[in-house]
């Protein structure tokens, strides 16, 4: 895990053990999958959103994106599990992606 993804646990009061998040990664359904270039260091990294099919925090998923170049979680948060998307700005996407579960 990367230290911004310990740290989002902290700022947004997740209460999910370190073992929660890294199952995650193990027993979740893929939202997305997306290719970043990082200019910083000049280099492509595929990321994949997963949402946790376990129940956080009284009603939510927990998602975590995962680096699939580096094998490191970057950052995690929560959803409403009755949340499906329907607030999802399509703008962000090009036409030709798919955006599964949406």
């Amino acid at each position: 895990m990367t230290g911004h993804a310990l740290d989002r646990l902290v700022e947004k009061g997740i209460k999910a053990t370190k073992h929660d998040v890294v199952s995650t990664v193990y027993n979740a359904e893929i939202i997305e999958y997306r290719i970043v270039h990082n200019a910083r260091f000049n280099s492509i990294d595929e990321r994949v959103i997963l949402r946790s099919k376990a129940v956080v925090n009284g009603s939510f998923n927990l998602n975590v994106v995962f680096s699939l170049t580096n094998k490191r979680i970057i950052t995690v948060w929560n959803n409403h599990v009755k949340d499906l998307h329907s607030t999802l700005d399509w703008s962000i996407y090009s036409a030709d992606m798919k955006v599964v579960g949406a």
